[in-house]
């Protein structure tokens, strides 16, 4: 009688812990398109759904002046619908793309299910001479790279950075230099920067020399990060992604801690492609309450996302 009872009290746990569980390790879909505007030359990730099972796709782009322009993705890329009916693919902006709104269609050819998404080829912002960015727009969360030539040899620069608002202050960044006139840098953007027009200076210490490069963070519903829960407790499992990388490249995981130091872990099934990875990742059991990032970064590329997350005590 008492192993009765037992066997439902256990099945009565399993009952009202699973399904808790399950919601707090539900992925979030990906976005339709990821980022929804760029100058020409930005590369542009897309998700569709409602396609049958291995469903052969046809695709195609309307210019801003309504003209047809064929299109199929790379060998990289998605010419069927998956099992469950999702396609992802990606398209390179030509470098002489039309400013304006362009759609990429994508369209199933059992089925007749049609996807049409809106895209933004933008102007890109000008930029100072004897000065580069790459990118010159991007999502927050972007890794920007700038460079800047007319320094004297070996002085040291100061580097500074104004935000949309008009704010400015100076910033600590990691810079290369030579015995040349040259330097190099780089700037990761926060995941919750202001969208707007940002500028980053570099100013010589010695020759006064001063590159002011004005650059873009676009407003996009799309977010290149993303995690799943939020916050939970020590023990829980974490589901992450982050967009930006190369196709495939091999990436390394740290965390951040509350108080500021950086912790290596391991990661569980990690996966990366069409520049997108996704990975979980289960909190210790004696991780200390507070506000956490997971820094994912690119070997290749160099690319760094960051996704915050929090750890509470119940």
């Amino acid at each position: 009688m008492h192993s009765i009872v037992a066997i439902f009290t256990m099945l009565a746990i399993l009952v009202a812990v699973g399904p808790a569980h399950a919601q707090q390790t539900t992925p979030q879909p990906p976005q339709p398109v990821t980022p929804t505007a760029g100058p020409p030359g930005t590369r542009f990730q897309f998700f569709a759904s409602g396609f049958g099972a291995r469903e052969r796709l046809g695709f195609w782009l309307n210019r801003p002046d309504g003209v047809i322009v064929p299109f199929a993705p790379d060998l990289s890329g998605q010419r069927r619908a998956s099992a469950a009916g999702l396609a992802d693919w990606n398209w390179t902006a030509p470098a002489n793309a039309a400013t304006g709104t362009w759609t990429m269609v994508v369209r199933g050819v059992s089925t007749g299910n049609q996807v049409v998404l809106p895209v933004m080829i933008s102007t890109p912002p000008p930029v100072a001479p004897g000065a580069t960015v790459q990118p010159t727009e991007g999502a927050a969360g972007t890794r920007f790279v700038f460079s800047a030539l007319g320094f004297a040899p070996f002085e040291t620069i100061s580097f500074f950075l104004t935000d949309p608002a008009g704010r400015a202050g100076k910033i600590e960044v990691v810079s290369s230099r030579s015995d040349t006139d040259r330097v190099d840098w780089a700037w990761l953007s926060a995941v919750d920067a202001a969208a707007g027009s940002w500028t980053m200076i570099a100013r010589g210490d010695t020759s006064g020399t001063e590159r002011a490069i004005v650059f873009r963070i676009l407003a996009s519903a799309a977010q290149p990060v993303g995690v799943t829960p939020r916050e939970d407790r020590p023990g829980a499992l974490f589901i992450f992604y982050a967009t930006g990388f190369a196709e495939v490249e091999n990436l390394v995981f740290w965390i951040n801690t509350p108080d500021k130091r950086a912790l290596p872990v391991t990661v569980e099934r990690y996966v990366i492609a069409a520049g997108r990875a996704d990975w979980s990742w289960q909190a210790p059991l004696d991780l200390a309450p507070g506000a956490y990032q997971m820094v994912v970064r690119g070997r290749t590329t160099g690319s760094e996302r960051v996704v915050p997350f929090a750890i509470r005590t119940s």
